[in-house]
């Protein structure tokens, strides 16, 4: 999706980078913003022009700069200007710390906040809910109303949340062989390269599974900072795709729940986490209502996967 464009982050100090770095940034800047090199100088926005303007773009460059530069840059994304990459590349070089991000998270992964249960809202006098950005936050609201904070919204009875992210499969870099192309071998695991080569469209495959990473982080913010070859689409038995987290003691599996589709042009992943709630401390009734919101839950979630699909079908046709 579309990367925002955020005022000039401020880059640690450091010595400038030597004219064969500074050549080899113009070359990847140039080729993934489309533009000719002669055109990018240190006020060169990154975000004006070609695949940078999306979080595909920015992995890519991301890979380009370890595999040429050998540079890992912690906060890449913030970046605006071609200036502040080479001072970024240039403090990784030294071995300087990298600076704090100062820009704040982009609205896609503030919608992840989860909203209040349908039960809270019902106590009382009236509810209003006010959005700016995307964060839920206090409004003015008439005499005796209920306004729902951040604070609020993040308590314990909030237990459902969800990521949804879309992707143009053409945004994707096209590879000669994807087992070496780096924006490949960064940020998919061996089996996800193995399995997406093998089919006749391999780019749609891989758009899929970069929308349920990204899902995941937009579902449980916990896992924003994880590289993405961390977090690995995994083909069960019947062939329904999970995802499988890999830590320093071994691989888990998180507990959500993953739909993917994809079309010609559009690849689109839904994740969809509830908390687990304590066991009852009393016996209860089969046919609970807790397992009639679950499948409502995923009813919902279902629908919405298939009404964005319908949509993106409209748009190709």
């Amino acid at each position: 999706m579309n990367a925002p464009i955020a005022p000039p982050t401020p880059v640690a100090q450091s010595e400038p980078a030597s004219a064969g770095v500074r050549q080899a940034l113009t070359a990847i800047v140039s080729e993934l913003c489309e533009v000719d090199a002669a055109q990018i100088g240190e006020d060169f926005v990154l975000a004006s022009a070609g695949r940078l303007r999306s979080s595909l773009g920015r992995a890519t460059l991301d890979a380009k700069i370890r595999r040429r530069l050998g540079v890992r840059i912690e906060n890449l994304h913030t970046l605006r200007t071609f200036g502040d990459l080479e001072a970024a590349v240039a403090a990784g070089s030294s071995g300087a710390p990298a600076p704090p991000s100062q820009i704040p998270k982009p609205a896609s992964a503030e919608m992840s906040q989860p909203m209040p249960p349908l039960r809270s809202l019902a106590k009382g006098a009236p509810t209003f809910l006010s959005a700016q950005r995307s964060n839920w936050s206090e409004a003015p609201a008439s005499s005796g109303a209920q306004v729902w904070s951040a604070a609020k919204l993040l308590s314990a009875e909030s237990r459902l949340a969800c990521g949804i992210d879309v992707e143009s499969i053409s945004s994707l870099p096209e590879a000669k062989d994807y087992w070496e192309e780096p924006f490949y071998k960064a940020n998919f695991t061996p089996a996800e390269i193995a399995y997406c080569v093998g089919q006749a469209n391999p780019r749609m495959h891989f758009a899929a599974r970069w929308c349920a990473k990204e899902a995941l982080k937009k579902c449980l913010p916990a896992y924003t900072q994880w590289e993405m070859k961390r977090i690995e689409v995994v083909r069960g038995e019947a062939g329904r795709p999970y995802l499988r987290l890999t830590e320093d003691g071994g691989a888990k599996t998180p507990p959500v729940a993953l739909s993917l589709t994809h079309s010609e042009d559009w690849a689109l992943a839904m994740v969809v986490s509830g908390a687990e709630r304590p066991a009852p401390t009393s016996p209860r009734p089969r046919g609970s209502a807790t397992g009639s919101r679950i499948g409502l839950c995923l009813s919902l979630a279902a629908l919405v996967c298939s009404l964005l699909a319908l949509i993106l079908a409209l748009i190709r046709w």
